[in-house]
């Protein structure tokens, strides 16, 4: 108990350590296919047509009482252990208290398609076309921002009650990070007394520390810079495609007036520019993050703390540059709403898509068979097996009894014929001479 509780996330096993001092050479997360199906069973959709899973869902994530249940977070505790269950855990709670905000925007969003009336700080327009682009600059819009200021304090304030919750049952409540030397670091594994024990710590020697500092300096600044650059160029290409799509008036209604529109050929050229920016931006990214993980690795953290530290404070910046970048460039730049709703509405759609296509459709190209078909066909196997394994072990059975009851037959008939030779050799004995 007291091993678990020193480093629970791998049950008390520093796999780091043991593969430092070459007691083991590599290891691979294995997976049980039977407990793996049992798991999405326990996440499967068609529960959400359940009384029982809303009751849960409200009990588990929107009330701090004693008998909340988290079935599914337990599921996954069981299988993934601490860390991925928290994961779940915020996702899941996070994702139902959206419930909120998305009713309360569906209203407000649906309210402001009336027109309002008011003079717009948009649209001065007194044309009735014109007033009813004032729904952006709706009154309730206002009041739905207040709204999320408070929920977003109250969301803050539930994860904070709930991760304690959570802590206090998986028993990590009182845990201490441990310092996990880095697999992919080269810095030595040195024995120091820390927090009242004793504890491996991965230490850069001095000649190592420089030579981080030589590659940061040398290779990591410059392929930052780098990429900080080919967005800038990506902005600017679009800041002239997006003039050049302006100042032509075939795609504009009301071309050179305060209210001209996209028509519906603007709308077309619009919308297909949108989807190749996002695809651009998304293939940015993607290369992005398979040289932001060389770099990291490059530089040589000593623990694994460091590690993904460094590496997920690359991937955040760079994602708010990169993706964010083009949303202020239409909401404060060209101050256009439809447009900015347009590309965050491209954003979404494109990576979604290539999402499911890496995730799906590559394998099948590639030749490989999706790991949740094989899964499935090992348990339907191992069940056919155990049908025919019953199968013949009841007709093994079945032969068995057959057996024994020819013999008890014949045991019954041999001693019929021994009683009958018995009764023979008394008469004779008793028969007077």
């Amino acid at each position: 108990g007291n091993k678990m509780r020193a480093e629970p996330y791998v049950a008390g096993i520093s796999i780091a350590h043991y593969r430092k001092y070459k007691v083991i050479s590599d290891f691979n997360v294995l997976h049980d296919p039977r407990k793996r199906h049992k798991l999405q069973q326990i996440w499967a959709f068609a529960h959400i047509f359940e009384r029982s899973f809303w009751r849960r869902l409200i009990s588990d994530y929107f009330s701090e009482s004693k008998h909340n249940e988290f079935s599914n977070l337990v599921a996954v505790h069981q299988y993934f252990g601490v860390k991925m269950s928290f994961y779940f855990g915020f996702v899941a709670f996070f994702t139902n208290w959206l419930v909120a905000p998305a009713l309360g925007g569906m209203f407000v969003f649906g309210m402001e398609f009336i027109p309002s009336g008011f003079e717009s700080e948009i649209e001065d327009s007194p044309e009735d076309a014109a007033k009813f682009d004032d729904r952006y600059d709706h009154p309730l819009m206002f009041a739905y921002a207040f709204f999320l200021a408070i929920w977003m304090s109250f969301l803050v304030q539930g994860w904070s009650s709930k991760e304690k919750e959570l802590a206090f049952r998986w028993d990590v409540d009182d845990h201490v990070p441990q310092h996990i030397p880095n697999p992919l670091s080269t810095a030595p594994v040195q024995l120091q007394f820390v927090h009242g024990s004793w504890q491996y710590r991965a230490v850069l020697t001095p000649q190592q520390q420089r030579t981080r500092l030589k590659f940061i300096l040398l290779v990591s600044v410059p392929i930052e810079l780098f990429f900080i650059s080919l967005v800038l160029v990506q902005l600017t290409a679009m800041h002239f495609i997006n003039d050049l799509i302006d100042k032509d008036c075939n795609l504009m209604d009301n071309c050179g007036l305060p209210n001209e529109k996209f028509n519906q050929l603007g709308e077309v050229a619009f919308q297909t520019f949108a989807a190749v920016q996002s695809l651009l931006i998304v293939v940015i990214y993607g290369c992005y993050e398979l040289v932001a993980v060389y770099m990291t690795i490059k530089e040589n953290h000593a623990s694994t703390g460091a590690y993904e530290g460094a590496l997920a404070s690359r991937m955040i910046v760079f994602s708010l540059l990169n993706s964010y970048s083009t949303l202020f460039y239409y909401a404060y730049y060209k101050q256009d709403i439809d447009r900015t709703a347009s590309m965050l509405s491209s954003l979404m759609v494109v990576g979604q898509i290539l999402k499911m296509m890496k995730v799906y459709l590559l394998p099948y190209v590639s030749g490989m068979e999706p790991a949740e078909n094989i899964m499935q066909r090992k348990i339907k196997e191992e069940q056919k097996k155990k049908g025919k394994n019953a199968k013949t072990t009841e007709e093994n059975e079945e032969v068995a009894e057959d057996k024994e009851q020819e013999i008890r037959d014949e045991d019954v008939l041999g001693g019929d014929a021994e009683g009958d030779e018995e009764a023979e050799v008394d008469e004779r004995l008793i028969r007077p001479v």
